[in-house]
């Protein structure tokens, strides 16, 4: 399993146990910080030395999505140097946003 597709796997994840998980209890709360923390160590392991390079995609989902009959679409996904420090930016923030 390639590492951008646990950064999107993993939130959604939490998201479900946070939704079963019992309201009057902080649980909720700390399986969404655990997450969110967990989510921003791994996104600081999609900074490499090929990072640099804004023109080339670092990690790459390519995965067929919707295929019947007459639709053949896949699912393409990938970071490059631009928008992985977006990727950092933002899994650096939801921890902050969950502990305020």
């Amino acid at each position: 399993m390639n590492l951008l597709e646990i950064l999107l796997l993993l939130p959604l994840a939490g998201f479900f146990i946070t939704t079963v998980s019992p309201r009057e209890s902080k649980v909720p709360y700390m399986v969404a910080l655990a997450t969110t923390l967990i989510t921003f160590f791994l996104s600081l392991g999609l900074i490499g030395p090929a990072s640099a390079d804004a023109a080339h995609f670092t990690s790459v989902i390519d995965a067929p999505w919707i295929t019947s009959p007459g639709f053949h679409i896949n699912l393409h996904m990938g970071v490059d140097g631009i928008s992985l420090w977006l990727v950092i930016l933002t899994t650096f923030l939801l921890p902050i946003g969950v502990w305020m």
